[in-house]
């Protein structure tokens, strides 16, 4: 309560208060008796549940904000003609909206807003919405949950939070051991229903879509790093994946005299095969490139006229195929090996390839959520097949290695 940021994000395991925190802290904004701070009053906020309306608002958030308030805090609780609960007119004036995840993105556009409550992880365009309504009051949200979906809450506001590069985001954690209400003993029979995945999620509030990641070493603290000026007697290795409908994915790797590999560049821009291979050419520029890896798929038909390999070597962007057959597996073991060694890493410009390793995850079977396939998801996948491909080549620095000191070439040259 006492936090100026005006995004907050509270994960917290089930059972751990945080319904209860949040509760109270509605009120206190829609009555403008804040402990902590001057909120202006009468005002406009709104609650939106991620649950169904009937199971998140009116058998959850209702009674939690009955219980905190006195008996005349909330004048009256307006409903629609089917008897749903709309919204809360307070004591004071101020009104609060009642939603729920159920309704449509639109319907979360156009209102001008102080304040507002998530309660538990919904899709980003609600969230984007509801910032919006905020631009001119400078209103604060915050969102509690127990992160089982909805994987953008980690990249958008966790990662940013908990970093402390984004200073108007800041993250709460928790764990249901702080509930002093839940005995040992249903706690030892909760757990031993849940799998290791679960515990970390329900119990101790961590994300969910983490168990299932693909490159579980990846860690952003520790293999993302400052760029540096790549010396020219390093080789560079590219891969290029272009597509038909969506951006096109090219990542570049360098390696050290020492063997620690560098991811240095990317591109991921949606345009012509032809411009493509002008973006290619201009950063190529730069390095010492040694080989150009393509995708398979670049030689097939449906590119209009010729194939998209056929397009970049008419620019004078010359390409070997990419081993891709039966090597899926044993790359994420190779890429999540050397992040475990700390023998791989990201410049920090290279943003879609963090995003990517960060985000990719396993499949799940549609029968039983809880099981992990062996087969990652086709999606934030571009570059990391990138990264394979010119991994299997396994790429070696050749030549005289130039001793010079760095920041990070005196750590890794």
């Amino acid at each position: 309560m006492r936090s100026r940021a005006r995004t907050r994000l509270v994960t917290v395991g089930n059972k751990g208060g945080k319904t209860f925190i949040a509760a109270y802290e509605a009120a206190c904004y829609a009555l403008g008796e804040h402990p902590y701070k001057r909120v202006r009053v009468p005002n406009v906020g709104v609650i939106v549940t991620a649950l169904a309306f009937d199971e998140g608002m009116e058998k959850v958030i209702i009674p939690t904000l009955e219980k905190v308030v006195g008996s005349r805090d909330i004048v009256r609780i307006k409903k629609s003609t089917q008897g749903r609960a709309q919204k809360i007119e307070w004591r004071g004036g101020s009104v609060t909206h009642l939603m729920s995840a159920e309704q449509k993105d639109k319907e979360f556009e156009g209102s001008v807003l102080d304040w507002a409550w998530i309660d538990e992880p919904l899709r980003r365009n609600i969230f984007v919405a509801l910032k919006r309504g905020m631009l001119t009051t400078g209103g604060h949200i915050w969102m509690t949950c127990t992160p089982l979906d909805e994987p953008w809450i980690y990249e958008d506001l966790y990662m940013k939070g908990v970093s402390g590069k984004h200073s108007e985001i800041e993250v709460f954690e928790g764990s249901s051991d702080e509930n002093i209400y839940i005995s040992e003993t249903e706690k030892k029979e909760f757990l031993s229903h849940l799998t290791e995945d679960e515990v970390e999620t329900r119990w101790y509030g961590k994300f969910k879509h983490l168990a299932g990641r693909v490159f579980k070493e990846y860690k952003p603290e520790r293999h993302r790093i400052p760029p540096f000026d790549i010396p020219p007697h390093w080789p560079v290795w590219v891969a290029i994946d272009p597509h038909r409908n969506k951006p096109h994915a090219v990542l570049f790797m360098t390696v050290a005299p020492s063997g620690h590999k560098y991811v240095c560049n990317e591109i991921c821009l949606k345009c012509s095969i032809y411009e493509l291979a002008d973006h290619i050419l201009e950063i190529s520029e730069q390095y010492n490139i040694v080989n150009m890896l393509i995708d398979t798929s670049a030689q097939e038909d449906g590119w209009v006229r010729m194939s998209a390999r056929q397009m970049l070597e008419e620019k004078g962007v010359r390409t070997k195929l990419a081993q891709k057959r039966n090597l899926k597996a044993s790359g994420i073991t190779l890429i999540n090996q050397l992040f475990h060694d700390d023998e791989l890493f990201i410049f920090e410009g290279c943003v879609r390839t963090q995003r990517e390793l960060t985000l990719q995850v396993y499949r799940t079977n549609k029968m039983d959520t809880q099981k992990i396939l062996e087969e990652p998801e086709k999606k934030y996948d571009d570059m990391c097949d990138c990264m394979r491909y010119v991994l299997v080549e396994n790429p070696e620095f050749s030549g005289i290695a130039e001793i010079k000191e760095g920041p990070e070439m005196g750590r890794f040259a």
